[in-house]
Order: structure tokens, then C-alpha cells, then sequence
């Protein structure tokens, strides 16, 4: 079996796609029926649901979840999501990113929700008065490169996020007051590096080692 794709917004199609399709295989094979459902859990009311719902913000990127018409859904990171409950307290999270990729929720001692964790990526609940983007920083948000692909520099929850491909936010962290570190990933071990003129103003940013002029 192999599937080609020439989006990589499209992972998450593309894994069940492939997973599909070895069960079908497999059916074929062995006589073993693949599953009818991924939910395996008893769904929560909308009032349970609701401690789930808030803002998140992991190493590289931040989730919005909210409780709408008796289900879990929300954005990851610009991307509609949704959450469906499975055995054991946990979600499958779905998205065009992720497929029933599970997500399990952290408590405090008394039981409320603090965070949570999806693959290597480690969510916290961003407090209700988050901090405020350092003003050193500011001047760095704006749009840089060509109409059809621009990077958006945009402050969220207080740290500097970077819009890239059309479809997520990347979470930008700091190493000097002109670079920050893009998140492991799609740019692992990469940097933004902001340019400025002899007025202290950017006016382009190395992102990944190519060049974009501020818009």
C-alpha cells in the first residue's frame, strides 16, 4: 500500500487513509473485521465536558477548547479540532493534523484540570490574566514574505507565535533579542532571526534560513 500527498496538511487524512486500508487488507487476510468505531468510552455531559474547556499552550503550540452542542471541540493552533472521549478519561483528538491521536488531561490534587498532553507535546492551561508580550517584542508581529505563503507574526497568550504554510501557529522562543527558536517539528533545529535597521525596526526575518522583507 502507499498513499502520496503533495499537502502536509493532509497527514491526518493521510494516516487514516493508510489505516483503513491495512484493515481492510487484514479483513481479507485473516477474516478479522476492522473496528466500527473509535469512541469506546460512555460520552460526558456537557457539564463534565465543560472542566475540559479553556486555553492551552504546550512548547510550540496553543489549543482553545470549548463545550458546543454536547461535544468537546476547539483549535489547535488555528486548526478546527475535536475531542471524543475513549476508555479510560482520555480523547481521541482529531483535526486535519491529527488522527484519534490520544490526548490525556492532568489533575491537581483536587481533581481540576491543569493541562494536558498530546504525543510529545505537553499542554498547561494558560492562566486568566496571561502574561503580557514583553515590549522589546512588539515590534517584531506584523507580515513578511510573498501574498500566497506569508509568515504572520502575532502575539499569543503573551509569547510571539509565527504563521507559516497557510495552517498553524508556531510558538517562537526566545535565545536573544533578535532570534527565537522554531519548535521541533516541521523546523527542528531551525531559527527566526529578525533583522533590524540602524532605527532598531525590522525589516525582514531569516526564518529557517530564508530571507522574508516585511510587508
Amino acid at each position: 500500500m502507499v498513499i502520496l500527498a503533495n499537502e502536509d496538511i493532509v497527514g491526518a487524512r493521510v494516516s487514516r487513509l493508510g489505516n483503513l486500508a491495512l484493515s481492510l487488507m487484514l479483513e481479507v487476510k485473516t477474516g478479522e473485521a476492522p473496528p466500527t468505531s473509535t469512541s469506546a468510552g460512555t460520552t460526558p455531559d456537557s457539564t463534565a465536558l465543560g472542566k475540559y474547556a479553556g486555553s492551552y499552550e504546550s512548547q510550540s503550540y496553543w489549543a482553545e477548547l470549548r463545550v458546543e452542542g454536547g461535544r468537546l471541540i476547539g483549535n489547535f493552533s488555528t486548526q478546527p479540532c475535536n475531542l471524543t472521549p475513549i476508555a479510560g478519561g482520555k480523547f481521541h483528538l482529531s483535526s486535519r493534523l491529527h488522527h484519534d491521536a490520544v490526548v490525556t488531561f492532568d489533575r491537581d490534587a483536587e481533581g481540576r484540570i491543569t493541562g494536558f498532553s498530546v504525543g510529545p507535546q505537553k499542554f498547561v492551561r494558560v492562566p486568566n490574566r496571561p502574561e503580557t508580550l514583553p515590549d522589546g517584542w512588539r515590534k517584531y508581529c506584523g507580515v513578511y514574505g510573498p501574498d500566497f505563503i506569508p509568515i504572520i507574526v502575532h502575539e499569543k497568550f503573551g509569547h510571539l507565535y509565527a504563521t507559516t504554510e497557510n495552517m498553524v501557529d508556531y510558538r517562537l522562543t526566545p535565545v536573544n533579542r533578535h532570534v527565537f527558536a522554531l519548535p521541533a517539528g516541521m523546523y527542528t533545529d531551525e531559527f527566526a532571526v529578525f533583522l533590524c535597521g540602524k532605527d532598531g525596526q525590522p525589516h525582514s526575518v531569516d526564518f529557517a534560513s530564508m530571507t522574508f522583507e516585511r510587508r
